[in-house]
């Protein structure tokens, strides 16, 4: 089959700009991140480019592609040999490609593996995908996300690919490829973004189809309320809401969206790399009553470290550090704010955060109050 693999994004990236100590630890970790990264993203848009995708719906409504299984078995078993202590968590399952995917699908995961990995035995696939899904404790471990954001991918729109190593509780390494994001200082020609936080080294991003060169993030210098662009979901509607989802996302577009200098909406991980870009300033991110789900550290890893090195800061909603001790969850995380406050300096960080509880203390009834301050 003709073009396979995607012209459009690269095989390979230029030099990372900074210079590591000799006895700097992470030195094949921080290599091997963005290229792994960058493979995915090919993978992804290979898929995509060849329908079709065999999408099914998982326990919690969400979807879950060929994209996702393949790309995260290719992640999983190179981790693993790359690593081979290590601990991987990424999101999808085996049993959901076993149980659920009609034997087409299947054969089509199977189909897009034995083109990246020569190696690869069908009869392993179910089991390779388990290995991403480890439940054991580990100070140290890697967590991916395939494809954040499925539906938004299977249309053609924003999606991205997650991958962040994390060591004693904190985030030691987060990459993001954003295949359908232009950052302004890309080439005119390049298509999609490839970002890359190394903790103590800055944040920086590179084109996924032409850039000879990182460059760095930086947060944006506006730091007050009516000048910041505040950076929403996609969709404000659900047809799950309860009541108190209804209020609560209501009143927060009520209150901010008469001080805010601007809205802007993408998916979660864009919104992540806008803020780090300086392409906007703040974002606010709550668990509905809804959903039944708590905040995954596939989904926010990356993203966290990305913003927190190019000079914003981000917290939970009772303003405290996020806790990355308790994979796959970030503990009990009721929300988190996002934004380009620098920790010495945290103003418009503050604000929101107080305008925030405002809002929530008149929408929560009296025994959920707590969860604001506790």
């Amino acid at each position: 089959m003709p073009g396979l693999i995607s012209p459009s994004i690269r095989s390979s990236l230029p030099p990372l700009p900074f210079i590591f100590p000799s006895r700097f630890p992470l030195k094949r970790e921080v290599a091997f991140a963005p290229q792994m990264v960058l493979e995915a993203c090919r993978m992804a848009e290979e898929i995509r480019s060849h329908p079709p995708m065999w999408c099914e719906r998982k326990w919690d409504g969400s979807q879950v592609s060929v994209a996702d299984f393949a790309i995260q078995y290719v992640c999983t078993r190179k981790l693993a040999v790359s690593f081979p202590g290590d601990v991987i968590l990424s999101e999808e399952d085996g049993r959901t490609l076993e149980q659920q995917f009609p034997p087409k699908a299947r054969k089509a995961v199977v189909d897009v593996i034995r083109r990246h990995d020569k190696r690869f035995h069908p009869k392993h696939l179910e089991a390779w995908i388990e290995k991403g899904r480890s439940p054991l404790p580990s100070s140290r471990y890697w967590t991916s996300d395939p494809i954040d954001v499925t539906a938004e991918f299977i249309k053609g729109g924003q999606y991205s690919v997650n991958l962040a190593l994390s060591e004693d509780g904190g985030i030691k390494i987060g990459v993001i490829g954003c295949p359908n994001m232009k950052l302004p200082h890309s080439p005119p020609s390049n298509r999609g973004e490839l970002l890359v936080a190394v903790q103590g080294y800055g944040a920086w991003s590179c084109g996924l189809t032409e850039d000879d060169q990182f460059h760095r993030l930086h947060v944006s210098d506006r730091h007050s309320l009516s000048q910041a662009l505040w950076a929403l979901p996609l969709r404000d509607k659900s047809p799950r809401f309860t009541d108190q989802d209804y209020h609560l996302v209501r009143g927060c577009l009520e209150v901010f969206g008469k001080v805010v200098g601007g809205v802007r909406r993408a998916v979660s991980p864009v919104r992540y790399a806008w803020v780090a870009a300086g392409l906007a300033d703040f974002f606010i991110n709550f668990r509905l009553d809804c959903i039944n789900s708590p905040f995954y550290v596939h989904d926010h890893a990356a993203g966290v470290l990305l913003v927190q090195e190019a000079g914003g800061t981000v917290t939970t909603l009772r303003r405290r550090p996020l806790d990355f001790r308790t994979p796959p969850w970030m503990g009990e995380l009721f929300g988190l704010l996002v934004s380009n406050s620098p920790l010495e300096n945290p103003s418009l960080h503050d604000e929101v955060l107080s305008r925030f509880r405002r809002v929530a203390w008149d929408v929560f009834p009296v025994e959920k109050r707590r969860e604001l301050y506790k």
